[in-house]
């Protein structure tokens, strides 16, 4: 950060949690510099500020991945579901986080015991392969399927597609099938169950674009379920799987 301003650079965008004070600070002696902040925000002594020269863009991707983990709950055949990521993010550390409280929701409500691997909600520690090359998902989903999941959960982007690659690797067995977390994804497949993307990138871009002109405004842009910035995808077939409650739940959490 200090050899961008150094630099001289203009705009700084950040990204992730674990920027938040740096950037704050930044912000404050730096008053001709733009910031835009990434799903986080600006904070001084753990309250939230609004510096004039900072936006944040910040996505509830969560409140998706935590009504995915519920409908995953209520559609696994061998009660096993499995989650990896590829790059570790503290985006991609709370999305897993809110898979599994999903599912941990659903097995409070029925009394299941529903398991979702590759996450340890005690430690808040998940398995990542450090890339999100599809070859390094794919082995990761292999291994799942022959440990017993069903529903692969990749937190990869454009990498999910390994997960697809196993899943063909292992016959296409249609009982084993994909809940897509992020971006990039291909259309009209029957192995994905649903799919929580987010218009997040876009606005971002969009900040990006503002700060380079006059129109720069330091309203911060929350993407959320209720306003379309946060989508769960429809379960189109997968739909007929559910039983009346579950989607009745669903349907209420999206109230």
């Amino acid at each position: 950060l200090d050899a961008l301003l150094k630099g001289g650079c203009t705009i700084v965008v950040s990204e992730g949690q674990g920027m938040t004070q740096a950037i704050t600070q930044a912000a404050k002696k730096n008053s001709s510099v733009r910031f835009i902040t990434v799903n986080s925000g600006f904070e001084s002594a753990n309250k939230t500020v609004e510096p004039s020269n900072g936006k944040a863009v910040v996505s509830r991707a969560t409140q998706g991945a935590y009504m995915a983990g519920y409908a995953s709950a209520g559609l696994t055949t061998t009660g096993t579901i499995a989650g990896f990521g590829g790059v570790e993010t503290s985006e991609r550390q709370a999305l897993m986080d809110a898979f599994a409280q999903g599912v941990d929701a659903y097995n409070l409500s029925y009394g299941t015991s529903i398991r979702f691997e590759g996450w340890d909600t005690t430690r808040m520690r998940g398995t990542f392969t450090g890339n999100d090359d599809p070859a390094s998902i794919k082995d990761a989903a292999s291994k799942a399927l022959a440990a017993g999941a069903d529903i692969l959960v990749p937190f990869a982007d454009g990498g999910n597609q390994g997960a697809l690659q196993a899943l063909e690797a292992a016959g296409n067995n249609s009982a084993q099938r994909v809940v897509w977390m992020g971006d990039d994804l291909p259309s009209d497949l029957l192995q994905v169950i649903t799919a929580v993307t987010t218009t997040t990138k876009d606005h971002a871009t969009e900040a990006i674009t503002s700060a380079r002109g006059n129109d720069f405004s330091t309203n911060a842009v929350i993407d959320s379920l209720d306003n379309n910035g946060v989508t769960l995808a429809p379960f189109a077939a997968h739909e007929a799987l559910m039983t009346p409650e579950l989607k009745d739940s669903l349907a209420s959490m999206r109230q």
